[in-house]
C-alpha cells in the first residue's frame, strides 16, 4: 500500500453524475466510440465525482483502484484502496489513483447496472 495522499498530484479532474435530461456524466450519455478522459501512464490523479441528483450513485472504475480522500468535502482517513464507492445524493467523493500498470481504454460508471446501461458511463484511455 502506498498512501497517495502524500504524493504529488499530476492532474485533477471533476465528473458530474446527473439525471437531468437523462442519465449521464458531465452532460453526456455513454458513447463507446468517445474517449471521455485521457490519462498518462504513471500519473497520479485526483478525481472528484459530484452527484447532482437525488439518487445515490456508486462510482466504479475498472483496472485502477483508488484511495478515497474526501466524502462530501470532508477529509477521510482511508488506508486502503477501493474500486467502488457510493456517492450520496447531492454529494461528492474525492480520490487519488495511480495509473501505473496498463495502457488502453477502460470504463468508469455508476455501479447500478440500470443507471450505467441507460447512459451513466464513460470511457478513459491511459496513454
Amino acid at each position: 500500500f502506498h498512501d497517495l495522499r502524500k504524493r504529488k498530484v499530476d492532474r485533477t479532474r471533476e465528473l458530474r453524475f446527473s439525471i437531468t435530461g437523462g442519465f449521464h456524466i458531465n452532460g453526456k450519455p455513454f458513447d463507446e466510440q468517445r474517449v471521455d478522459e485521457t490519462v498518462e501512464l504513471g500519473a497520479i490523479e485526483e478525481w472528484t465525482v459530484h452527484n447532482d441528483s437525488g439518487l445515490m450513485h456508486p462510482f466504479h472504475i475498472h483496472i485502477n483502484p483508488f484511495q478515497l480522500t474526501h466524502v462530501n468535502g470532508e477529509p477521510v482517513d482511508e488506508p486502503g484502496y477501493y474500486d467502488t464507492y457510493p456517492v450520496d445524493p447531492n454529494g461528492s467523493i474525492t480520490f487519488r489513483t495511480h495509473f501505473m500498470d496498463f495502457t488502453g481504454k477502460s470504463f468508469f460508471h455508476c455501479h447500478l447496472v440500470l443507471h450505467s446501461d441507460i447512459g451513466m458511463m464513460g470511457v478513459f484511455e491511459v496513454v
